[in-house]
């Protein structure tokens, strides 16, 4: 999703672009296969928006979510962002180890047929798988077999 047409979108729903909103933004797209945690985003941005603070960083990433332009991803001990691409919605295999995300191009919803099987019609919904990716299996795998060799 290019910042233009971001812009275009907090415009048409009463927001600015600020330089706080940019320099979020061209964070979280500069990378989009990690999910970020707000202190990340918040260390990396200082660097673009000299002098923000972290609550205005926060509370930008909390409008931004909500306006349904970055997705909050649940993690071990916090919250984590990605960027919506091109507003539809994600899903994601995200690494307990490393944050490293994978976006999943299918919808395993669109396999339950719920409407059909339940007389269910979903709104929204969410899927992310939480594991472990290959190198971090991989550093796992190698430190435990460090720790038995010194046993």
């Amino acid at each position: 999703m290019a910042n233009q047409n971001i812009k275009e979108e907090l415009q048409s729903r009463g927001y600015k672009m600020t330089k706080q909103r940019r320099a979020i933004l061209d964070v979280v797209s500069s990378d989009t296969h990690t999910a970020l945690t707000a202190r990340g985003i918040h260390q990396r941005a200082k660097d673009i928006c000299p002098g923000t603070n972290f609550s205005t960083i926060y509370r930008n990433l909390e409008l931004l979510a909500d306006l349904g332009i970055l997705s909050v991803i649940p993690m071990e001990g916090g919250r984590a962002y990605v960027l919506v691409k091109d507003y539809n919605h994600g899903h994601h295999l995200i690494c307990k180890g490393c944050g490293a995300t994978q976006l999943i191009d299918r919808c395993p919803l669109d396999q339950m047929q719920l409407e059909t099987w339940a007389g269910f019609l979903p709104t929204e919904h969410r899927f992310e798988v939480f594991g472990y990716c290959r190198r971090c299996q991989r550093r796992k795998t190698n430190n435990e077999q460090h720790s038995a060799q010194t046993i």
